[in-house]
């Protein structure tokens, strides 16, 4: 089989084109930075955007199941808000976590009691 008759599916080239920008950008970081191409690197990607990926995952579950919500974003956004206040403000580490939790949810809450009661659109 040769490369022209095997085809990639239309549906895997943002996929693929994610992966080769992000080849391309790591490649042009190692090149100009001393220590850029450190499993440490690597690592810190995955590190500083765990919530992104826990994010992520949520929001799969909810296309799959045939909605959208576009409003979780504005919720992260707060959130990280609130937290910069908090700790800014010298609140204890454990009570800003609790209070950003406290607001996330509820936000959520109120927003999905909306969403549902008013039969709107989640945007």
């Amino acid at each position: 089989m040769t490369a022209l008759t095997t085809r990639l599916p239309s549906r895997f080239l943002p996929v693929l084109a994610t992966v080769v920008l992000f080849v391309i950008t790591f490649g042009v970081g190692s090149v100009r930075y001393d220590g850029f191409a450190s499993g440490q690197v690597i690592a810190n990607l995955f590190i500083d955007n765990a919530f992104l990926i826990v994010l992520a995952a949520g929001m799969t579950f909810v296309i799959l199941s045939g909605g959208i919500d576009l409003s979780v974003g504005s919720v992260v956004a707060l959130s990280t808000m609130v937290t910069a206040a908090g700790l800014r403000a010298g609140w204890p580490v454990p009570l800003v976590i609790i209070a950003v939790l406290l607001i996330g949810s509820t936000l959520g809450l109120l927003m999905g009691l909306v969403i549902h009661k008013f039969d709107i659109q989640p945007f």
